[in-house]
């Protein structure tokens, strides 16, 4: 269990101060409204001592569903309850609706008017929820809508959205962090998180852009829910951009994640978290799926698979010698691997794995015929999770 501390959050602010604290390099604040309740907005800070895993920094903005004074308790231990609820009894949004498939309710929303420099805008943010996990695929689905200039801004993963149904224990689930009530890991009343991530989206150099940040009950107007932003992340100058790597189930891939990505010509950019854990060379994340990365000393990331034939995803944040940081997010898709003697189904009739080459169709089950792209092999020792099943003779009579 985690000792309660109440974390600070200035409801007393403007739309326009919410807006100039995260908004950082290559933008500029043109002009600002706030939509919801008075207590449903404000500035954080101490959130890295306070509510570490909870809050993406130390400062930001939070826009809620519910009331601000909920989201920590200020003694005892934390999340003690398993319905922290406020219901301002106001309206949902029409954009934030069509997002989690469901009515919505007490929307609070910040709009900004800004002049950007770059042609690409980045943000970074979490979300929380008192939903979690009970309500997950059950017709409650609290989310967060990001639109630049009228059109969403989402995430890479599952189906884009932020919200409990998109991201929980089941569903990329390396980016979420559970909060049981009654047995918390955060320092929260709301019983999950995400942890940070990050939206791009296409913006018109030095002309006027908008950008609208939401968030809503959906389904019905209780049970709060939190979208955290970073201080100075809504940003043009350091642009992270998600990378994809498919790796055999036993094998370790090293992967230039910053080769891709948007850095100023003089800069150095180094990477500092791995799924939102501090790393410095040499130090091992291990994800919650049990993928395991490592920062390399060239910068690159070892990436050593679970075994499983999936796609998981994760994050690393970059933070350059001018003090910008950006996060980004990584799939990696695990392909299967079949022992020797292995019968493969194929348009031709079933066909044994070894006479298999690079190019030959074989049948899937879900597109059909395809071809294979990659053939290798591996020893395994026949102990612990690699053991042989043995099953008697006539157990399937």
């Amino acid at each position: 269990m985690v000792d309660a501390t109440k974390l600070t959050i200035n409801t007393d602010v403007t739309a326009q101060q919410m807006a100039e604290t995260i908004f950082g390099e290559g933008v500029s604040v043109e002009s600002t409204t706030y939509t919801g309740a008075a207590t449903a907005s404000g500035i954080y800070s101490g959130g890295d001592t306070t509510a570490p895993g909870l809050m993406p920094a130390d400062t930001g903005v939070i826009l809620l569903t519910g009331n601000a004074g909920a989201v920590t308790n200020d003694s005892g231990e934390a999340n003690q309850r398993d319905d922290t609820s406020t219901n301002h009894n106001l309206a949902g949004d029409a954009q934030l609706t069509e997002i989690a498939g469901l009515t919505t309710y007490d929307t609070a929303v910040l709009t900004v008017s800004f002049i950007p420099v770059g042609t690409t805008l980045t943000m970074q943010l979490n979300f929380s929820s008192e939903e979690y996990l009970e309500y997950v695929d059950s017709g409650f689905n609290d989310a967060v809508g990001i639109f630049v200039n009228g059109v969403q801004a989402g995430i890479a993963v599952g189906d884009g959205s932020i919200s409990i149904d998109n991201i929980n224990t089941t569903t990329n689930s390396n980016l979420y962090i559970d909060n049981p009530e009654a047995a918390s890991v955060i320092n929260s009343e709301l019983d999950g998180v995400t942890i940070t991530l990050t939206i791009k989206a296409d913006v018109n150099p030095n002309e006027l852009n908008t950008i609208k940040i939401g968030i809503a009950d959906a389904g019905d107007g209780v049970y709060d829910s939190n979208v955290m932003i970073v201080v100075d992340s809504v940003q043009t100058q350091l642009i992270l951009n998600d990378d994809e790597i498919t790796i055999d189930g036993n094998s370790t891939e090293t992967l230039d994640v910053l080769a891709n990505d948007e850095i100023a010509a003089g800069v150095t950019a180094t990477i500092t978290a791995i799924n939102g854990n501090p790393v410095t060379v040499g130090d091992t994340v291990v994800l919650a799926i049990g993928e395991e990365i490592t920062l390399l000393a060239d910068g690159t990331l070892s990436i050593t698979p679970e075994g499983d034939d999936d796609s998981q995803t994760f994050s690393y944040t970059v933070t350059s010698s001018d003090g910008v940081n950006d996060t980004a997010l990584v799939t990696v898709n695990t392909v299967a691997y079949f022992a020797s003697g292995t019968m493969i189904d194929t348009p031709d009739g079933p066909k044994l794995i070894d006479d298999l080459e690079t190019g030959d169709m074989i049948t899937t089950l879900d597109s059909g015929s395809q071809a294979i792209r990659w053939i290798g092999h591996s020893l395994r020792n026949a102990t612990g999770n690699d053991a042989p099943v043995h099953v008697s003779k006539n157990a399937m009579g």
